[in-house]
């Protein structure tokens, strides 16, 4: 908690919100990680439904989580139809490193 309340104090109210949120998305991933996809798949949507557009890479790598926990769930069309959905934008974007975590779970 030092870490966070050091960082907080450093930094831009807009960076400030771009930390927490990201700080938020790692912590969906270790619910997912840890097994408790339920769990990580609220996180992930509340995230998702929080970000704005200056926000987009974050916001894409909650879709990204959103459907590693629809595939561990056993959703699997829903999983793919997000997939897709964030594939789209990493190559809009053009950011190999979400098309290769994309294309790797899909």
């Amino acid at each position: 908690m030092k870490i966070y309340e050091a960082s907080k104090a450093s930094l831009s109210s807009k960076r400030l919100a771009l930390y927490e949120l990201h700080l938020r998305r790692q912590q969906a991933e270790m619910l997912r990680v840890s097994g408790q996809y339920g769990e990580a798949l609220q996180v992930f949507k509340e995230l998702y439904d929080s970000y704005s557009y200056s926000y987009a890479l974050e916001k894409a790598y909650c879709l990204v989580g959103i459907g590693d926990s629809l595939r561990l769930n056993g959703a699997f069309d829903d999983s793919i139809a997000t997939y897709e959905d964030c594939e789209g934008h990493a190559l809009e974007s053009k950011h190999n490193g979400l098309l290769s975590r994309v294309l790797r779970n899909k």
